[in-house]
């Protein structure tokens, strides 16, 4: 069993020198064995604009903590972020702060998942689309 659910289509625009922001989360996908985010840059613009894509899941059942980053993506260009699903590990306890740059944590996720982001640059905008895939 496959879905793909849309977590944001459209540009994402800076204006600032930082912008971090959810881009929208699944829950009760305890049933799905495999997550894949899939990261579309189409373009960027402006000084130096970088876009990091998180992945968060609720191992605790309350909190979100960090599973993975993507790779720091500062040209057009396309990624996936592949999750595999909670392994029986208690590692709420272990994770702190964000996993760094095209790090994925082997910890699997729980019932849910956020997705979010940063970008990074002066006067920066970037546009993509980024895909949650659930495979069961």
């Amino acid at each position: 069993v496959t879905t793909a659910i849309g977590v944001t289509q459209g540009t994402l625009v800076l204006t600032g020198a930082t912008t971090t922001a959810n881009l929208g989360s699944a829950t009760n996908i305890g049933y799905f064995k495999e997550a894949q985010v899939l990261i579309d840059v189409s373009a960027t613009g402006g000084v130096t604009a970088s876009l990091t894509v998180y992945i968060d899941s609720k191992l605790d059942g309350t909190t979100y903590l960090n599973l993975a980053a993507g790779l720091v993506m500062s040209t057009a260009s396309q990624q996936v972020i592949t999750l595999q699903k909670n392994r029986g590990l208690n590692a709420s306890t272990l994770l702190t702060g964000e996993a760094g740059a095209g790090t994925i944590r082997e910890v699997g996720f729980a019932d849910d998942l956020q997705v979010r982001y940063s970008i990074s640059g002066a006067t920066s905008s970037i546009s993509a689309r980024v895909w949650l895939n659930l495979i069961g």
